[in-house]
C-alpha cells in the first residue's frame, strides 16, 4: 500500500508539480517506479569520466552477442560494478533518433530528432564545453565518420544532423583536444581550416604521434574495422590512445572522453546479424581494455550505456547454428529501454537509480566531473 502510494505521489508532482508536458510525465512516471526505493550515495567525484555508447545496442543484441560467443556474460556486464536501464524517448517522439539521444546524453535535455545540441536555435551546453569549464582535457573516438550524430552531439551544434559542413566547422571551434575517426575523404577538404585552429590533421594510423605529442589531433581515417589487418589499429588501440594523450595533455586535471561503438547501429539497420555481432565484440573489448585501465588509475568512472535499440532484433532462446538476419524485425530504432553499467569506485561517484533517463547520463557525469554533492533522490531529479 505504501509503495502504491509513493508511486501515486511522485506521479503527482511530476505531472502538475514540475511544469512538464503531459507526454514528458508518462515517461518520467515510468522512470520514477525504479527510483523510489533507491538512494545516492552523498559525495562523488572522479578526476577523468569515460562514456561508451554501443550505438543501437539493445538488451538482444547483448543476449545474441553472449550465446554466439558461447559466454555467460560480456565483458561490459562481468566488469560492471552496477548496471540499469535507460529510457530513450526524444522530445517530439518515442522512438528517438541517434541526434537527440545523443544531445539528451551529452546536454541533459530533450530535444526534437534530428537537433544536434540546439533546441531550435538556441545552442545548449555540450559536455566538451562543460568538461573545458572545469579545466579538464576532451576527446571524442568513433568508428564511424566524426560528423556523425554522436560525436557531433558531444562537439558541435547544429538545427540538424545533416549539415556537415556546420557540425565540421562547430567542431574545429569546440575544446576538443583529440578527434579520431572516419571520415577522411569529408574532412579533406577542411583542412585549412583544422590547421588553422591548432590541430595537427592525421589522416592514417601510420602518422599518429606518440601520445606525449603537444599539439591537438584532428584524426580522421578510411575505415576503423571490428578485425583490423596489419598496421591498422582496431577501437580498443584508438580507446587506449585516447586516454593516455589525454592523460599527458591533462597534466594533472583529468579528462572527459567519449567512445562511440558505431557501427552496430549501421549494421542492425542493414539486418546483418553476424557483422553486427563482429561489431558489438570490437566494442566490447574496447570496454575491457578501457576499464583495467581505470581500474588500475583508481580516479576513473567508466560508463557505458546505449542509445537505442536499432531493428526490433529478437532473441528467443535460439542456439548460434539458428541465428538469421530474419530475428531483426525492422530497419529502423525502437522505442525500448537499453541498458546501462558503471565501472570504477562506486563509493565515490554517484549511484543512480535502476531506471534513468538518457538525460541523466549527462546530469551523472556532469556532477561527478563537478565533484558536487547529492543529499538525496529528489535533488537528483531537480537538477537542470
Amino acid at each position: 500500500m505504501k509503495k502504491v502510494l509513493l508511486i501515486i505521489v511522485a506521479s503527482f508532482i511530476l505531472m502538475f508539480g514540475t511544469g512538464i508536458t503531459t507526454a514528458e510525465a508518462y515517461y518520467a512516471e515510468s522512470n520514477t517506479l525504479g527510483i523510489v526505493s533507491n538512494t545516492l550515495t552523498e559525495e562523488f567525484s572522479a578526476k577523468n569520466v569515460i562514456l561508451m555508447i554501443g550505438d543501437g545496442m539493445g538488451k538482444n543484441h547483448i543476449e545474441v552477442a553472449k550465446e554466439y560467443n558461447q559466454v555467460e556474460q560480456l565483458n561490459m556486464e562481468k566488469l560492471s560494478k552496477y548496471d540499469g536501464e535507460i529510457t530513450t524517448h526524444s522530445k517530439n517522439s518515442s522512438v528517438t533518433d541517434s541526434a537527440a539521444a545523443a544531445t539528451a546524453m551529452s546536454t541533459g535535455e530533450k530535444v526534437n530528432n534530428g537537433e544536434v545540441a540546439m533546441r531550435g536555435l538556441k545552442k545548449l551546453e555540450t559536455m566538451a564545453e562543460y568538461a573545458a569549464s572545469l579545466q579538464k582535457e576532451v576527446g571524442i573516438v568513433a568508428t564511424e565518420t566524426l560528423t556523425g550524430a554522436t560525436p557531433a552531439a558531444f562537439s558541435s551544434h547544429a538545427i540538424n544532423r545533416d549539415l556537415f559542413p556546420t557540425i565540421i566547422v562547430e567542431q574545429t571551434k569546440s575544446p576538443v583536444s583529440l578527434f579520431l575517426g572516419e571520415g577522411k575523404s569529408r574532412y579533406n577538404t577542411y583542412n585549412p581550416s583544422i590547421t588553422s585552429r591548432g590541430f595537427d590533421h592525421i589522416k592514417s594510423f601510420e602518422d599518429l604521434p606518440s601520445y606525449n605529442h603537444d599539439k591537438k589531433i584532428f584524426g580522421t581515417f578510411d575505415r576503423i574495422s571490428p578485425n583490423p589487418g596489419q598496421g591498422d589499429l582496431s577501437l580498443s588501440d584508438l580507446s587506449l590512445y585516447a586516454i593516455n594523450y589525454l592523460e599527458h595533455r591533462s597534466a594533472g586535471k583529468g579528462f572527459f572522453l567519449m567512445i562511440e561503438g558505431s557501427y552496430i547501429d549501421i549494421r542492425s539497420h542493414e539486418n546483418n546479424l553476424f557483422g553486427m555481432i563482429d561489431e558489438l565484440n570490437a566494442f566490447d573489448q574496447a570496454v575491457a581494455d578501457v576499464v583495467n585501465w581505470a581500474t588500475l588509475d583508481g580516479n576513473t568512472q567508466v560508463m557505458v550505456v546505449a542509445d537505442h535499440e536499432t531493428g526490433g532484433l529478437t532473441y528467443n532462446g535460439e542456439t548460434k547454428e539458428e541465428f538469421s538476419n530474419e530475428m531483426f524485425t525492422s530497419k529502423d530504432h525502437t522505442g525500448t529501454n537499453v541498458r546501462y553499467f558503471l565501472y570504477g569506485n562506486l563509493n565515490n561517484v554517484i549511484i543512480p537509480p535502476y531506471i534513468i533517463d538518457n538525460t541523466d547520463v549527462s546530469k551523472i557525469i556532469r556532477k561527478t566531473l563537478n565533484g558536487n554533492t547529492l543529499n538525496n533522490l529528489k535533488n537528483y531529479k531537480q537538477i537542470a
